[in-house]
């Protein structure tokens, strides 16, 4: 992954997820979206996201997978049945819940070891009118080269 623009993919369109991929939008990233409520995707659609009807497509046409999720076993299941059999060296993912960290390095390990996909640690922290405002504290942690990527 050189410097460039990635296509991002985010799945998790929820309280944080929304206001986090509008403001994705606004700074003219192209998001492809994906949330097992499809109610929930509306906003974003209306402001540009470009809907997915699957985990796999959404992987397939994304450079770049954010991840916002509730709890560790939602992103235990997405990654080892609906983004492991679709990842590539050329991918990334983002990382944005806060899981338990074996589980964090079990994942991380899978996707490399099958694809040579990278990830990125990135718990965020300050709520859902922290996201809204853009202020979310987010603590990044992996190699160099793919914390640029998700500064970028």
């Amino acid at each position: 992954m050189s410097n460039q623009t990635y296509t991002l993919g985010f799945i998790g369109i929820g309280l944080m997820g929304q206001p986090m991929t509008l403001r994705l939008l606004d700074a003219g990233y192209s998001v492809n979206v994906w949330n097992r409520s499809l109610e929930k995707l509306h906003t974003v659609i209306d402001a540009g996201a470009t809907a997915q009807a699957s985990i796999a497509d959404l992987v397939r046409v994304s450079d770049v997978i954010l991840l916002c999720l509730s709890d560790t076993h939602a992103v235990e299941t997405i990654v080892r049945e609906q983004i492991a059999p679709f990842g590539s060296a050329r991918k990334l993912l983002i990382a944005l819940s806060s899981i338990y960290p074996d589980t964090t390095r079990q994942l991380a390990g899978l996707l490399y070891e099958q694809h040579g996909m990278g990830w990125v640690d990135a718990p965020v922290s300050g709520g859902v009118s922290g996201a809204e405002r853009g202020m979310l504290a987010i603590m990044a942690g992996g190699n160099k080269e793919h914390i640029a990527i998700a500064r970028g």
